[in-house]
């Protein structure tokens, strides 16, 4: 017997769901292109850094926004919303995401960051 036919039914579509949803989101960012993500979520630059955060926080924290965030929805461009707004926002996301705490406060770190950084035209 083939070796797909010995996987139970439930597992081999929660496989294909899984696959698909990641090769969806790989084909989105990769169609996006770099301009495109860089609206959506600044890359790690300097002024950042001077935010407090370690640079190993706020890339996780950035790769979270891109992936996590559009699991369930388009990730809004992060200047869409105020650093107020985002404070009100981000809990329930996070919790909605099913976030452990050093993901939510990479994700914190990172909207933070953002707004140390020089905004874009």
């Amino acid at each position: 017997m083939p070796r797909c036919c010995s996987i139970p039914p439930q597992s081999r579509d929660r496989r294909t769901l899984r696959r698909a949803a990641w090769t969806a989101a790989v084909l989105t960012l990769a169609i996006a292109g770099c301009n495109g993500l860089s609206h959506i979520a600044p890359p790690i630059d300097q002024t950042m850094l001077t935010s407090g955060h370690s640079a190993r926080a706020l890339e996780l924290g950035r790769d979270i926004y891109l992936v996590q965030c559009s699991r369930c929805h388009v990730a809004e461009p992060v200047y869409d919303y105020t650093a107020n707004e985002w404070t009100a926002i981000l809990p329930d996301m996070c919790d909605e995401a099913k976030l452990n705490n050093e993901e939510t406060q990479a994700v914190t770190a990172y909207i933070d960051a953002c707004f140390h950084a020089d905004k874009p035209q």
